[in-house]
């Protein structure tokens, strides 16, 4: 089994002054602007998970907790340093490629430090809306944004 830290980032919220919050008829969602959430592409010649776009995270080390792991594959993929993450659960996956088994344990990032940039451990990174996601995106990765939704 492999154990991973997955970090999720959403753009800030942004309130629509077109749009009008009326209670029961629309939901807080649709009030709100748009959110977006960041993903990179795999390669596709990656061991595990080619070719998707995935949440951005990375393998446990054996000594580290999870926090630190987030914290350690963020500054080493996206080139930030995390302060703040909140804790959204762990989530089982069998990976399509290697066809081994995963705990994701996944992470909201509310705050950090320096711009994310992309790195060589992957292909692209982008911001997508949480409406329109790549239909190539990983199913655990689907699993997880359900709880931010």
């Amino acid at each position: 089994m492999q154990i991973t830290a997955t970090a999720v980032f959403i753009k800030p919220l942004k309130i629509s002054k077109k749009k009008k919050f009326s209670g029961s008829q629309k939901s807080q969602s649709d009030f709100l602007g748009d959110r977006k959430v960041l993903l990179e592409k795999r390669r596709d010649d990656e061991d595990n998970y080619a070719g998707l776009w995935a949440l951005p995270g990375g393998h446990k080390r054996k000594k580290e907790s999870i926090k630190q792991t987030l914290k350690r594959e963020m500054k080493e993929e996206l080139h930030i340093h995390i302060k703040e993450a909140l804790p959204l659960g762990m989530f089982p996956d069998i990976d399509p490629t290697s066809k081994q088994c995963y705990h994701h344990h996944a992470f909201l990032c509310t705050t950090w430090h320096d711009h994310i940039t992309k790195t060589t451990e992957e292909e692209r990174v982008k911001w997508f809306n949480l409406k329109k996601l790549p239909s190539t995106i990983r199913t655990v990765d689907k699993k997880i944004l359900r709880k931010v939704k």
